[in-house]
């Protein structure tokens, strides 16, 4: 990486900030991308007003909680002095320290950080009371404040200099609000040498004899052969790990963890707790990876297998790795299980790692993944409509993966609908024979261990990434449809295509079935005048309706709906007969209330071969 910037780019980033003094952000990306380091780019951009997540308007003055798990260490405070020496802005970092230790070996700050001592908070425990690496992490992330970013490392390190604005650099360079930077650091000797800018890429190693998965620095990058950006990874390092504060609050580390099986357990719940994984493309920090001259919890416990023991059957038992002989039957893992924004399914179909067969492909033997999956709508989506009973959301899914949706359910395979068997009177008969994919999609609440279909995500199919957005932004917006896996414990996703002359007449989804409904518009060309529009009765009208059948037997009258034999027009009418119209627009989706009232207009010839493409599916209550 270039290290100084030429004088050219001094201009273009003065002509742009001319322009727009609140481009930093965009401006500090591209010159990242150009091969600039991160100071040299700061340098001439001074200190722009950045968006970062967390809310932070600039990226020298977003604070930094730095936490350290020490275990009789004494080099915890020359590294300690190290990261304020090295800092380019020191006075906005806070170092929270759980120094585990005895009377002999406490921990005693170096008068150079006399003044830092406000920015220091140390929590000291008896070493003889430790339960382990694990148990200290979880403590020492209770020390956590308001600041927006946390660095969890070891308390043998050491930085390199402006590591601070490397990190906020680097994070930013991900362009993902949910990145973790974390690799396995290169090696130090405290008082010598350092392998000084090498760095690593993590990779699978093997599992163990006991089920766990072991890691290993690969690729190694030597100075001069950085990549350009940061490298999507699967696997996290417990002695570097950093990102937003936000991904240790939400993924509290496991108290009952002894140390092996720390790093995988934890890869995998922030991973499915919607979290992505980047390796650094540059030195950063360095680890002391030799223990000589420092105590350990294995050498002053003699109870630690035991302890270790019941750690690993529970990892085994987060990950669906076969128990072993002495396994407890079951593992209450409470607030320290898998996250629920993605399953351990949709994990092992990306990283390679299959855990109850214990194998590893080849990508992930090389520390090679693919970049992460955004399974989340996008951020810019926006809501045009939001009532108790109706929500319009444009925009929905980026555009990349709205094209790479369409692009696939347009090769599926459709059938037309009641043309086989015993007919469907979800369809009135001048409905006629829309057409509907082969195949609908389940997503789940409760994800199934064992024999999932293949139309159950994950698939594999850009499906997944539509119904983890639909997953997620229903769970964060759209309350009236209730909460997973309380109100509804599955939803489904078909693709249908209206050719001229359908169309889906007056009904409302059932109340006793669905919690609610979606519909996503894929149509690419669409005219107003060719019908196919989406109407939506008002409140009012689904409210008179909803009290003047509440005392019919429901499912007579779903059996007559077909042959218009329930009168619902004139019900409608008598509740003022208003609706709402809603254009059949292009990354578009509504979510629809279980007792809202609605039909697809019929399609007119005019619309020719731009058939009406839409994604739609339902909320389902559990049973029982």
């Amino acid at each position: 990486m270039s290290e100084s910037l030429p004088q050219e780019w001094h201009s273009w980033v003065e002509e742009n900030l001319g322009r727009n003094p609140l481009c930093g952000d965009r401006l500090l990306l591209s010159l990242l991308d150009r091969g600039f380091s991160p100071p040299a780019a700061l340098e001439v951009l001074g200190d722009p007003q950045i968006a970062l997540d967390s809310g932070q308007s600039s990226i020298r003055t977003a604070e930094i909680c730095v936490l350290v798990a020490s275990y009789r260490d004494p080099d915890c405070a020359p590294t300690l002095l190290d990261l304020f020496t090295q800092a380019r802005h020191p006075e906005r970092i806070r170092v929270a320290v759980l120094s585990q230790e005895e009377k002999d070996d406490q921990l005693s700050l170096p008068p150079e950080l006399k003044g830092r001592r406000r920015q220091i908070t140390i929590r000291r425990r008896k070493a003889s009371a430790s339960k382990g690496a694990c148990w200290a992490r979880h403590h020492c992330q209770q020390l956590l404040q308001q600041e927006p970013f946390a660095l969890q490392i070891d308390s043998h390190m050491r930085f390199e200099p402006a590591w601070d604005l490397l990190l906020l650099a680097t994070w930013l360079h991900c362009r993902d609000p949910r990145a973790l930077l974390t690799c396995y650091p290169a090696g130090h000797t405290p008082g010598g040498s350092r392998e000084t800018g090498v760095f690593f890429g993590m990779a699978a190693k093997e599992f163990n004899q006991e089920g766990i998965l072991l890691f290993t620095g690969r690729p190694r990058y030597q100075p001069g052969e950085a990549p350009k950006q940061p490298s999507p990874g699967a696997f996290i390092s417990a002695n570097f790990l950093f990102g937003p504060a936000a991904c240790m609050r939400e993924v509290p580390y496991d108290p009952s963890l002894y140390f092996f099986g720390e790093e995988i357990s934890m890869a995998v719940r922030l991973w499915t707790h919607g979290f992505n994984i980047y390796h650094p493309n540059r030195a950063i920090l360095y680890h002391d990876w030799k223990r000589q001259g420092r105590a350990t919890h294995f050498s002053d416990h003699t109870g630690w297998p035991a302890i270790d023991r019941m750690a690993k059957a529970r990892v085994r038992s987060l990950l669906g790795v076969p128990a072993r002989n002495g396994d407890p039957d079951a593992h209450d893992l409470g607030a320290f299980g898998l996250g629920q924004r993605r399953s351990l399914s949709d994990y092992e179909l990306w990283s390679g790692i299959r855990f109850a067969e214990q194998t590893i492909a080849p990508s992930a033997i090389e520390g090679q993944f693919p970049a992460p999956v955004h399974q989340s709508y996008n951020p810019q989506a926006r809501v045009m409509i939001e009532a108790a009973d109706v929500m319009v959301i444009d925009d929905f899914l980026p555009a990349e993966q709205y094209s790479e949706l369409r692009d696939f359910l347009i090769c599926s395979d459709y059938k037309h609908i009641n043309t086989t068997g015993k007919i469907s009177r979800a369809w009135h008969l001048q409905d006629r024979f829309p057409l509907r994919s082969e195949k609908s999609w389940i997503l789940s609440a409760r994800e199934r261990q064992k024999d999932k279909p293949d139309w159950e995500v994950p698939t594999g199919e850009p499906i997944d990434g539509f119904m983890r957005a639909v997953d997620a932004f229903q769970g964060e917006r759209v309350r009236s449809i209730g909460q997973r896996g309380i109100t509804w414990d599955n939803f489904s996703a078909t693709s249908w295509i209206y050719p001229p002359g359908t169309g889906l007449a007056m009904h409302t989804d059932g109340s006793n079935v669905y919690a609610g409904a979606y519909v996503y518009f894929l149509n690419e060309t669409w005219r107003s005048h060719w019908g196919g529009l989406l109407i939506v009765m008002d409140p009012a009208v689904n409210d008179h309706v909803d009290q003047q059948t509440s005392n019919e037997d429901g499912k007579q009258w779903y059996r007559r709906r077909w042959l218009h034999e329930n009168q619902l027009e004139q019900l409608m009418l008598a509740g003022g007969g208003l609706g709402r119209v809603v254009f059949p627009k292009a990354n578009r989706i509504v979510f629809l209330g279980n007792t809202v009232l609605h039909m697809v207009t019929r399609i007119n010839e005019e619309a020719g071969d731009c058939v009406r493409l839409s994604l739609a599916g339902f909320f389902n209550i559990p049973k029982g």
